[in-house]
């Protein structure tokens, strides 16, 4: 499942998408039996089955466009000709369907890619020649992203970042230390990563923090054993082997009353024995150098295994030790943001200890590997949307101040964490009650972790493609977009990291960051646990118009977003509605997750409405009554209504004994929609009384029919005799209104 600078495939392996809608119906193969809507599986799949209820076949009228998730969408025509493909299959479906144009839907990540290949037919070298804007106006009637992350979503970087439990594949196919080493393998995370247009839209800076915190990094590089040290000789067993031991590392940091302890891995004690393993100690400091620093060094010999020892107490034994005070007047070379040159510790025994040191000063951005920051924006690049940089953090003066006027004092600032010492152990509160913190981006987050190559990856793939970098925000060249999805699910909207403290052996796959637990979040409208920052339901502040300049932007809305996607990421279409794109008014579910969305009734009702014809206008009929001669007490009156073969029926009605009395209807009204076609067909209505409950099988009056343009036109009669067959009962007086209205911008009647 790796892949190779994000979208290359690994030598001799190759790993596609399945064809068809298989592969997006559910997370389950070959899934017959319906087994996986019954665990939580299903994806597709209710939306599926029910376009294929009113007529929908794949190959004839429907079709799955199944792509790489893994796969930047940048790199998806280089690497596979995917959307060379994709409009060449879109120019058969279309012509297959007297030149209907489709409905493209997605759901989640989907619509990131959808909206790129829009951009990319518009703009693209092979899209314009195939003609650009006026491909998509004759193919594409309209776009329906389904939970669509369409500005990223903290959600995404924080998942690259921490490994988010390797997204439910660890350890099930890997294991957690190699999660990591697989998902930042996947170009697709940058896709999701979270713009700066939404930090305009809430009372947020920020989506990810760190703990201010002073970093110190060890290399240990070798340890040298003089041959005459007294241990050395004890260290041989009988049978010439060697004794194992480690290296056991313990740092206390200034002014601080708790220390840090890690050990190596186990080797032969020898006269030189290489280690290659770094160490990460973090602490909470303000200091700006590591003097004061005590670093204790012990070399000790592990005890022998077997019960024996265990049953005597034997322990691991110290071989040699030193405290070294880092700084200051000590010959420790420790310059600041660098890493030292090699330097040997010497013990009291004379083992030499081979190490280079580095020092971070708390809130400075440095990597792992070294001093200097890679990214482009300490050459001076702003970046842009969705790239990194300067100009994807985006907050104001004029925008805290409008939040102040909209909201007051308690709601309207921009939420931060604070240490939570209410809330913290005794020992726990020592250690971190003092924390602070500080906003840092995706890009800074990566620098700290080291990631340089894939921040590389993430450049070349976004930043270099100027279809991606230009237009990863702003508004598709289609002509129609009805945004779906939940709100009003806790959704996670910002993570507090802070750095580990541990042993990182060579090429090890795993973050030196980690969530900090011990944190609180200083507004009412967010909330935190573990480090995960959340959007409240109907308690977080969003902005309320997102086109209005920061001068009169205000905050009155209260949601959260689907669980997986930030509010306004999803809503963010509408914001496309000053370019003329034509953007319907979100449908939004009540409590609907990021999935689940796709089950519910509302969203298949809103795509069936929207992939079937429109309704140019509704007709309502109201019944009055009807008038049916007499008849025993315990017969019953139904009236049966066909309208494009699809039958409907009134509730029933028990006739009685009175000559000439007028049966009433209590649930009188039936709505039409009526579409362009109808008319142009002239379809009919047909109306049948059927006076018993054995009449369904055989009706004693005769149907009426009246035409649809009969009942557009307004020239219906008020009243519809039913004349009895031959042999029935005497005929039946139906009374109604008529009345008729055009349809809303959606194509729904009236409410």
């Amino acid at each position: 499942m790796q892949l190779v600078d994000g979208w290359r495939d690994p030598e001799g392996i190759r790993v596609r998408q399945k064809p068809g809608l298989e592969a997006m119906e559910s997370l389950l193969a070959n899934d017959s039996s319906g087994l996986a809507t019954k665990v939580g599986a299903g994806l597709l799949i209710g939306l599926t089955s029910q376009l294929a209820t009113v007529g929908f076949q794949e190959g004839k009228n429907l079709l799955a466009c199944g792509y790489d998730w893994r796969t930047p969408c940048t790199k998806l025509e280089e690497r596979d000709g995917r959307f060379t493909a994709l409009m060449d299959d879109l120019e058969d479906l279309v012509a297959a369907n007297r030149g209907e144009a489709a409905v493209v839907v997605t759901h989640s990540l989907g619509g990131v890619c959808a909206h790129y290949f829009f951009h990319w037919v518009a703009q693209s070298d092979i899209g314009r020649k195939r003609g650009g804007h006026s491909w998509l106006k004759r193919h594409i009637y309209s776009f329906i992203p389904i939970g669509g992350p369409m500005l990223g979503t903290p959600y995404g970087s924080h998942a690259y970042l921490c490994g988010d439990e390797g997204q439910g594949i660890a350890p099930l196919l890997v294991s957690y230390a190699n999660r990591h080493l697989l998902i930042r393998s996947w170009g697709m995370f940058p896709m999701i990563f979270p713009s700066g247009r939404h930090l305009m839209l809430q009372p947020a800076r920020s989506p990810h923090w760190i703990r201010r915190e002073a970093v110190l990094r060890i290399h240990i590089l070798s340890v040298k054993v003089p041959d005459d040290h007294p241990s050395l000789a004890t260290a041989i067993k009988k049978d010439g082997r060697k004794r194992k031991c480690y290296l056991h590392l313990s740092l206390q940091p200034p002014k601080t009353k708790y220390t840090h302890r890690l050990r190596t891995s186990s080797r032969e004690l020898r006269t030189d024995a290489a280690y290659d393993e770094q160490f990460q100690f973090a602490w909470s400091t303000t200091v700006e150098s590591a003097e004061g620093c005590l670093l204790t060094l012990s070399l000790c010999r592990l005890r022998e295994a077997g019960i024996k020892s265990i049953l005597s107490g034997v322990v691991d034994e110290p071989v040699d030790t030193k405290t070294f005070c880092l700084g200051g007047s000590e010959s420790v070379d420790l310059p600041p943001h660098e890493w030292s040159d090699d330097q040997r510790l010497i013990l009291d025994g004379g083992i030499q200890v081979s190490v280079r040191l580095q020092f971070i000063p708390h809130g400075k951005v440095v990597g792992t590997k070294g001093s200097s920051d890679f990214t482009r924006a300490a050459a001076g690049d702003m970046g842009a949307w969705r790239c990194g940089g300067p100009a994807d953090a985006s907050t104001s003066g004029v925008k805290q101040n409008r939040l102040v006027e909209t909201l007051g004092a308690e709601l309207g600032h921009e939420y931060f964490p604070a240490a939570t010492k209410s809330r913290m152990a005794k020992q726990d509160a020592a250690k971190h009650g003092s924390a602070t913190y500080e906003p840092a981006r995706v890009d800074q987050l990566m620098v700290m972790d080291g990631m340089e190559h894939e921040y590389n990856v993430w450049q070349k793939c976004y930043a270099d493609d100027p279809v991606w970098k230009a237009r990863s925000t702003e508004a598709p060249p289609v002509r129609r977009v009805f945004p779906i999805y939940g709100i009003n699910v806790p959704t996670l909207i910002g993570s507090v990291f802070r750095h580990r403290t541990k042993r990182y052996e060579r090429a090890e796959p795993a973050t030196s960051l980690k969530l900090d637990k011990y944190c609180d979040v200083e507004h009412p409208g967010y909330s935190v646990e573990g480090g995960v920052v959340s959007e409240v339901p109907h308690a977080t502040p969003q902005a309320d118009d997102p086109i209005a300049s920061p001068e009169e932007m205000t905050y009155r809305t209260r949601a959260s977003g689907d669980g997986t996607v930030a509010y306004w990421s999803l809503r963010w279409p509408i914001a496309w509605r000053k370019d003329g794109i034509d953007v319907e008014d979100p449908l939004e579910v009540e409590g609907a997750g990021h999935r689940n969305i796709l089950e519910e009734p509302q969203c298949i009702a809103a795509v069936l409405g929207e992939c079937c014809y429109h309704p140019a206008m509704y007709i309502e009929l109201s019944f009055a009554g009807i008038k049916a001669p007499a008849h025993d007490s315990n017969e019953q009156l139904i009236l049966r209504m066909d309208w494009r073969g699809i039958q409907q029926a009134t509730e029933t009605i028990r006739t009685n004994n009175e000559t000439g009395s007028s049966l009433q209807f209590t649930e009188p009204n039936l709505v039409l929609g009526i579409t362009e076609e109808d008319i142009d067909k002239d379809r009919s209505l047909e109306l049948e009384p059927l006076t018993s409950l054995d009449d369904i099988l055989e009706s004693n009056v005769t149907p009426a029919i009246i035409s649809v343009r009969m009942l557009v036109s307004g020239n219906a009669p008020k009243q519809i005799k039913f004349k009895g067959k031959e042999g029935g009962k005497d005929e039946m007086t139906l009374s109604w209104s008529i009345e008729c209205y055009p349809a809303a911008r959606n194509g729904q009647p009236r409410q």
